[in-house]
């Protein structure tokens, strides 16, 4: 395979961004697990909305999810009403004869003699539209009696919206496209105002959420892109099982050591380690150290990112918070087999980038190393 044949492959693949770090959370290995993911979140949404909920946060979510949606007077006399009602999979139907259909969240009270109501249409989970439901929805929620206030299309991507032609008039009269980043958005003025760990973790959720379907939106358009051109189909096959290999992360430790280390290999008795698989996170390691010397150097490899520590051994558990080797600084990171991890300035680098620089910071290391002239603090 050639290179200029995989840069043209890569040069024709839909433009995409995936960059960016996505917070763990709790909920993750849960959700996972759970077949219904969109009643999963109009679960979770219901019940943060509910201001009798065991949450303890009362109307917090509520007001802020009313103001958000455009209906502030309502936010304003939220304390007026009367018999809120926050359903989930809330059956309703145009007319006697028609079929049940279930809103996802419907959203009931009473105020000053007027029953109104607010639906949402939840589509975390990227599920396919079905025909009319919006309409139906509204028709069968008016049947009942109710003042549509605002009909909420709630999806994933932002960039998927319901206009006029998509709707009736009475549904387009009072629809809001309410997506995830806006969701994130009421949730994160939430805290603000009142710090609750559940509410971060359903951030991290959400954040989860749109980095998979980012994931799976680009597999699609590479996969449509490359449906009728076979060879490169297996040529970005091939490719993706290079870069996922350990022999990939071997080869990005070459490229950092490969004009580095030779006049500390001959004269200074450096020893380089073997490449490894960490067993706790999904990284390549190796080792650089003089013999018999208390701290070593690692470089660490992962996906888009390689990384430098100072290492030393965790003896009677006495952490340093920092140690200094002549004007490089390394602060205290973290503890993990028995082993400390310090890091410093430029000490991570989305590799390929600012390859030189990094490659200099750890040159100066290993002099430092190398004369082991260290002072503790």
């Amino acid at each position: 395979m050639q290179n200029t044949s995989i840069i043209n492959l890569l040069n024709n693949l839909p433009e995409i961004n995936l960059t960016g770090e996505i917070p763990y959370s709790i909920l993750n290995p849960l959700y996972n697990r759970i077949s219904q993911k969109e009643l999963a979140h109009s679960e979770i949404i219901a019940s943060f909305l509910n201001p009798n909920d065991y949450h303890n946060h009362g109307v917090l979510f509520l007001n802020q999810f009313l103001n958000d949606i455009g209906l502030k007077d309502e936010a304003k006399n939220l304390s007026k009403f009367d018999n809120i009602n926050i359903y989930t999979e809330r059956k309703v139907k145009i007319s006697e004869d028609a079929n049940l259909r279930p809103i996802d969240i419907l959203i009931t009270w009473e105020y000053e003699n007027c029953k109104n109501a607010i639906i949402i249409e939840n589509k975390l989970n990227y599920a396919p539209d079905q025909p009319d439901q919006l309409n139906d929805y509204y028709e069968g929620v008016i049947r009942e009696g109710y003042n549509v206030k605002k009909v909420i299309y709630m999806h994933i991507d932002q960039y998927i919206i319901k206009t006029k032609k998509d709707v009736s008039n009475d549904v387009f009269t009072c629809l809001f496209n309410y997506n995830v980043s806006l969701l994130i958005e009421t949730l994160k003025t939430c805290k603000i105002k009142k710090s609750y760990s559940y509410i971060t973790e359903y951030i991290n959720l959400l954040k989860n959420n749109i980095q998979n379907y980012k994931y799976m939106e680009t597999a699609l358009k590479i996969q449509k892109d490359l449906i009728d051109k076979q060879e490169e189909f297996k040529k970005l096959v091939a490719v993706s099982k290079i870069v996922n290999s350990k022999e990939w992360h071997i080869a990005k430790f070459d490229i950092i050591q490969s004009d580095l280390v030779e006049g500390f290999v001959n004269d200074d008795q450096l020893i380089i380690g073997d490449v490894n698989k960490s067993k706790a996170y999904n990284s390549y390691y190796k080792s650089l150290y003089f013999k018999d010397q208390t701290y070593w150097l690692e470089l660490w490899s992962d996906e888009d990112s390689v990384n430098l520590y100072l290492c030393c051994k965790d003896e009677d558990s006495k952490v340093l918070n920092e140690i200094k080797f002549g004007d490089l600084h390394f602060k205290y990171e973290s503890n993990w087999d028995n082993w400390q991890y310090y890091n410093t300035d430029g000490s991570c680098i989305d590799f390929p980038s600012d390859l030189e620089s990094f490659k200099e910071l750890v040159r100066k290391a290993l002099n430092q190393l190398k004369n082991l002239k260290a002072t503790n603090e």
